[in-house]
């Protein structure tokens, strides 16, 4: 987790999987909260652990918002690009580099309006 600087103040280790997504719930946190994922695990070519670097910070594909832009002067890449090598890892942080994910309320004020009807009842008196 970070705050709003992008600075981390905390982290969680997900320990619950389903169907290959890792998940977890953290009560306190709230709408606004930024966060980002840190894979932990074997590196190198044959555990194709080159996407496991702790260092690179990675933007969750279920984030329903980002917070910032990709910079590419930073050091994003988990290999070392000035090397040209591939398999030459990198280990400095890219949290400066990389958007935030934003955790957002789910909710959604109708207002006056009403929520739409479920689309099978819809038809049933045509």
């Amino acid at each position: 987790m970070f705050d709003s600087d992008s600075k981390q103040i905390d982290y969680v280790t997900l320990r619950e999987k389903t169907a290959f997504v890792w998940h977890g719930f953290i009560n306190s946190i709230k709408p606004g909260q930024l966060y980002g994922y840190r894979v932990d695990g074997p590196v190198g070519p044959r555990s194709m652990g080159i996407a496991s670097i702790f260092h690179k910070l990675l933007v969750d594909p279920y984030a329903k918002a980002l917070s910032g832009e990709v910079d590419w002067q930073q050091p994003i890449f988990p290999y070392d690009v000035a090397a040209g090598d591939p398999l030459k890892m990198d280990t400095e942080d890219s949290v400066d580099g990389v958007p935030k994910c934003v955790v957002i309320d789910g909710r959604f004020d109708w207002g006056d309006d009403c929520k739409p009807q479920n689309s099978s009842s819809r038809f049933r008196d045509l």
